[in-house]
């Protein structure tokens, strides 16, 4: 995955997408294709004015040989899979995000949404895949993200033609509850939200994420505690 500044900027999510699209399109009009057509391929997010995140690993090489462009971050997904996180808390910026449900923007972030649609991205570009549970409403669980901080104003995007968008910018604290595998898979796509960007039109620039601080890991009181918790539950059969 590549962060990538361009050597020019761009005041329009539209008109930056197009430019990316057609650096796609010289070294292959196929996949060029795919990115204009296939609303669920999505090989790349942008940052306006000028920043392109990379992480279709089919056009990774066309952006590394671009001349002119300037590597910011270059991280490979596996990086990101390997690496041990144990960080139960998060706190994250979001700016201009929304999703869709029913044909109506949900400018209110949504702890479970934002880790499906992380999820499935991820499982779309990448070989190794993540199988983190996401709880569907009301399910009752041990395993699952809670908003603990939030810091968020609502506004309205527009892009080029397109409608009015209803957004929300600011900042999220998030608190994973679960065993080590679910704190582990929610930590990866957080960090790779940071690239992939979250929500609608993250293409031409809206949903761009940024992780602002990482809380503090679990103590091995912490885990002791949990595991007892979970097994006198499992006992008790509750």
């Amino acid at each position: 995955m590549l962060k990538i500044k361009l050597p020019i900027q761009f005041d329009d999510g539209k008109a930056m997408y197009d430019a990316v699209l057609a650096i796609i399109h010289k070294h292959s009009p196929v996949l060029s294709k795919m990115v204009h057509d296939n609303h669920e391929y999505n090989p790349f997010s942008i940052e306006l004015p000028d920043i392109v995140n990379v992480i279709g690993l089919e056009i990774e090489p066309f952006f590394k040989n671009l001349n002119g462009i300037e590597i910011l971050r270059d991280v490979s997904y596996k990086d990101l899979l390997n690496k041990k996180y144990d960080n139960v808390t998060i706190l994250v910026q979001f700016n201009n995000t929304t999703f869709s449900r029913k044909g109506y923007d949900t400018p209110i972030p949504d702890p479970n949404h934002i880790l499906q649609s992380l999820k499935d991205r991820w499982n779309q570009l990448f070989p190794d895949k993540i199988d983190i549970k996401i709880p569907f409403h009301g399910e009752n669980t041990r395993e699952y993200t809670v908003i603990k901080f939030l810091n968020i104003h609502s506004a309205t995007q527009k892009i080029a033609d397109y409608r009015p968008y209803t957004v929300f910018y600011g900042k999220v604290g998030f608190k994973f509850y679960g065993d080590e595998a679910y704190v582990q898979k929610a930590n990866i796509l957080f960090r790779f939200a940071e690239f992939a960007g979250v929500g609608l039109k993250r293409q031409m620039g809206m949903g761009v994420t940024k992780i602002l601080a990482k809380g503090d890991a679990k103590t091995n009181d912490d885990r002791s505690r949990e595991r007892n918790v979970h097994a006198a539950c499992d006992a008790a059969g509750i």
